[in-house]
């Protein structure tokens, strides 16, 4: 995204963006961007695809659902893109950051692969990080 562009986009939503390595200012909060206009995995597909679109929903859903998640938001521009916001549920109030590890990077799954991994085998790795936490230490 042009540079211009960008700081005027930032400017009429009223937040400032900022180096993600630095901490945030008392009354500042760490949050997520995905940025829309992303063109789909298929290199002959030149048309921006409507994944954060997609991901807004399924969280609108979850929330509806009564599962606990981070605050979620969106920008959409004069141009239709969606760019995709969510509260970083990986730090504390004061910037300390709190490990997280999905189950795609521990179990080392593709996902450019369509179902390359089952609830099965989903179920069988929440069983095994289940019984390792309630381990006795």
């Amino acid at each position: 995204m042009h540079k211009r562009r960008f700081l005027s986009l930032t400017h009429a939503i009223g937040c400032l963006i900022r180096w993600a390595f630095v901490g945030p200012r008392p009354d500042e909060e760490h949050w997520l961007s995905k940025f829309g206009g992303v063109e789909s995995a298929n290199p002959n597909d030149h048309q921006a695809q409507p994944f954060n679109r997609v991901e807004y929903t399924y969280a609108l859903l979850t929330k509806e659902l009564g599962i606990d998640m981070a605050p979620v938001d969106f920008i959409e521009e004069p141009t239709g893109r969606f760019h995709f916001l969510t509260k970083r549920f990986d730090r504390t109030a004061d910037g300390g950051r709190i490990h997280m590890h999905g189950l795609a990077g521990l179990a080392h799954i593709d996902y450019n692969i369509p179902r390359a991994y089952s609830y099965d085998q989903y179920f069988r790795w929440r069983r095994i990080m289940f019984v390792v936490s309630a381990s006795p230490r």
